[in-house]
């Protein structure tokens, strides 16, 4: 059984629920029942998806803490410390989760015409360093040589952890080597 712990974004969810309940009912009251409407689907919605991107990252750090428990004989796994890796993933997956509640919370107000054509203005505008300009491509272009930069980079710490490791093994000297975070 899967345990979810309690969070800071547990109280901040109920918090935006109960707003949301609030506007749904002063629209009602005051005779704006379309307003009405839209925000109390919005609070159900809002909430249950709340409860499920909760759900979902504990799953998925779950689920990696058992793929590191299950290969602790690899030597692979030597380099990985479950609890700063935890930290690091927590943090990305809650990101990804609250762009994910922020765009479902912002179709759900009927606003994601309005989201989708900022974003595409921002992406798709020209922009000049000096004489050159340049646009969405290039960002696209920077955007992915960065990303493999990154990836890149990490192969090559972990792949010289396990060199060095290898090596002071070797020499009978049992060190414990951590990866750069």
């Amino acid at each position: 059984m899967i345990r979810c712990l309690t969070s800071p974004a547990t109280k901040a969810l109920v918090v935006f629920t109960i707003v949301q309940v609030s506007l749904l009912l002063i629209f009602n009251f005051t005779g704006r029942l379309s307003l009405a409407k839209i925000f109390g689907v919005s609070a159900i919605q809002c909430l249950m998806l709340g409860i499920t991107l909760k759900v979902f990252c504990t799953i998925v750090l779950e689920a990696i803490y058992l793929q590191t428990e299950a290969y602790q004989s690899s030597r692979f796994s030597d380099f990985i410390n479950y609890k700063e890796l935890q930290h690091r993933l927590q943090r990305y997956l809650w990101v990804i989760a609250s762009v994910v509640f922020f765009i479902s919370f912002v179709r759900n107000i009927t606003l994601y015409d309005l989201l989708v054509i900022s974003a595409s203005d921002f992406i798709y505008a020209i922009r000049s360093i000096g004489s050159y300009d340049f646009g969405e491509y290039a960002i696209g272009i920077r955007t992915l040589i960065w990303v493999a930069d990154l990836s890149i980079a990490g192969e090559v710490r972990t792949e010289a952890m396990i060199d060095v490791k290898s090596a002071l093994s070797g020499a009978g000297i049992n060190l414990q080597v951590r990866p750069l975070s």
